[in-house]
């Protein structure tokens, strides 16, 4: 379990899986920048999402990385739609939605 401080958030992360859903139409860019901030929106809510600093085999220092892998997967404007729909039905799982408005 992990609680957001700032949003008194509890969510059960202990065999957490995530995956993006993001609009095949967009273009590169688009795809690019919506991943970014879906995966900002969910660093805030689960606080230890990035791991710690590392060193590679020379010694150089590289930021935490997640520990969690993050596919990214397609689908249409009205299946992402059906799908986030479902996803909100059922108990347990955390949905973070970007809109075009935000694009």
């Amino acid at each position: 379990m992990t609680t957001n401080p700032n949003t008194n958030t509890t969510l059960d992360v202990t065999n957490a899986k995530c995956v993006f859903v993001i609009d095949a139409e967009l273009p590169l860019g688009l795809i690019a920048n919506v991943a970014a901030v879906l995966a900002a929106s969910l660093g805030k809510e689960i606080p230890d999402l990035i791991g710690p600093a590392l060193e590679d085999a020379s010694g150089g220092p590289h930021a935490g990385l997640t520990r969690y892998a993050m596919p990214i997967l397609k689908s249409d404007g009205p299946g992402i739609r059906e799908l986030r729909g479902r996803a909100l039905e059922k108990e347990g799982l955390f949905v973070v939605g970007f809109t075009d408005t935000a694009q």
